[in-house]
């Protein structure tokens, strides 16, 4: 989510990448480009996307919005964001090799590194799978 924000460098608006999660969700983050980086206003997560808008209209700043989330919140994004917001242009709305490039740098340069073999995905929410078998042992998931 965070490299995908760093596709907009140099916005003086808000980024806000979204990701279709399905079901009303998005994955997401809410971002600040200043001249010593990113600044995380919303850490990445996976949440309902009116609960994502709350968050934007909280901050009371415009914003843009990108990520292929865009196409299918377009509607609800513009209906319900109530601070000035704007989207990405199409080729903006997908991961660039570049931007991951350069996140990675900072992130070596702010010593958040790790060896191959101690690098792990990071999910921001359960897989349906293991939702389900929750539930199955009447556990919440």
């Amino acid at each position: 989510v965070e490299a995908l924000a760093y596709q907009l460098w140099g916005s003086r608006d808000l980024v806000c990448p979204v990701m279709d999660a399905r079901r009303g969700q998005a994955y997401t983050g809410i971002y600040r480009m200043t001249d010593q980086g990113l600044e995380t206003l919303l850490p990445q997560c996976a949440i309902a996307v009116e609960e994502l808008l709350e968050k934007v209209n909280e901050l009371g700043e415009s914003v843009i919005f990108l990520g292929d989330g865009v196409p299918v919140f377009r509607e609800k994004i513009a209906g319900q964001c109530a601070v000035p917001c704007r989207f990405a242009p199409a080729h903006r709305n997908r991961q660039s090799a570049a931007a991951v490039a350069v996140l990675g740098m900072e992130y070596f340069r702010q010593g958040k590194c790790v060896t191959a073999a101690e690098h792990v995905p990071e999910y921001l929410r359960m897989s349906q799978a293991e939702r389900e078998r929750l539930e199955r042992e009447g556990k919440k998931a």
